[in-house]
């Protein structure tokens, strides 16, 4: 998954499933391997689940009520199964149709992060392979 922000400033988060990397004007500014940061691998198999709208693969992290709100849309509840993520997450909701189209995070302390994809395209990034092989 490539992230790339222009406003309030520019930058790139690049996602992987061996890899986060942050960048800001060309430059790395992060980068974590999940070869050495195990809890990163399992951030990594969540994100790839949720973006990728696998259903089973959530369905192993997450207790899951789900509807169909039209002909193609659909919208999914996710709440974590393990203590651990408890701990962090409250509740997870996706919405979307063909593709992801949202996804509202609610942390355990309140705090609540909305994510709006659009301009969705299903090709390789220019100059590289498709990141989610």
């Amino acid at each position: 998954m490539l992230w790339h922000t222009r406003t309030p400033f520019e930058s790139e988060l690049r996602l992987t499933r061996d890899e986060i990397r942050a960048s800001q004007g060309g430059a790395t500014a992060m980068r974590m391997d999940a070869q050495r940061e195990p809890a990163l691998r399992l951030v990594n198999e969540m994100m790839f689940a949720l973006l990728g709208g696998d259903v089973g693969a959530l369905s192993k992290l997450f207790a899951m009520e789900g509807e169909l709100t039209g002909t193609a849309a659909w919208k999914l509840d996710l709440r974590p199964r393990q203590a651990a993520w408890l701990q962090v997450l409250q509740r997870l909701a996706l919405s979307g149709d063909t593709h992801v189209r949202a996804v509202e995070l609610v942390e355990a302390g309140g705090d609540i992060t909305r994510i709006v994809f659009s301009n969705l395209r299903e090709s390789a990034p220019e100059g590289g392979a498709r990141l989610f092989d």
